[in-house]
């Protein structure tokens, strides 16, 4: 318990010092699903049901002022979040991903299909942010400084 508590102190004032007012975090590794204050942030979050090992999991984390703005949110599932929000008068609906890792072909084509069918079912005339982790990759080749495989030397 304690060390849950010193992360979300930790999580909180890197988003202070940083000056954020949303953000969408990734890997939470949090079972289930709800909303909670962190300090200055409310929480929103989605992971994976309480009796499954904990593999992924995607939060947005908003500051409590902005609270006001936030019009609805639902858990699409373990790895797609989303939260609808007025901001100087136009709407926005925020998508927070986490992709499966590399290699997991049916894993990968169910989240997109499931992503693009969420994406479908937004409003035509609403703002949509897309945001979190794709897990990406492009070719082979490594390039220096950048995150990427670890490698032993």
């Amino acid at each position: 318990m304690y060390g849950e508590l010193r992360r979300k102190q930790e999580f909180q004032t890197e988003l202070l010092k940083r000056k954020i007012d949303f953000a969408i975090i990734t890997e939470i590794k949090k079972k289930n699903k709800g909303s909670e204050d962190i300090g200055n942030y409310i929480m929103i979050y989605c992971g994976v049901p309480a009796n499954q090992w904990a593999s992924s999991g995607v939060t947005m984390a908003t500051r409590k002022d902005w609270k006001h703005k936030i019009q609805d949110y639902a858990w699409i599932s373990d790895r797609i979040i989303e939260t609808r929000m007025k901001v100087l008068n136009r709407n926005f609906t925020i998508v927070g991903v986490y992709a499966p890792v590399e290699g997991k072909e049916q894993d990968t084509e169910e989240f997109y299909g499931e992503l693009q069918k969420s994406i479908d079912n937004i409003p035509k005339n609403e703002n949509i942010i897309l945001a979190g982790d794709f897990n990406g990759r492009i070719g082979n080749q490594q390039i220096l400084e950048c995150i990427g495989a670890l490698e032993n030397k």
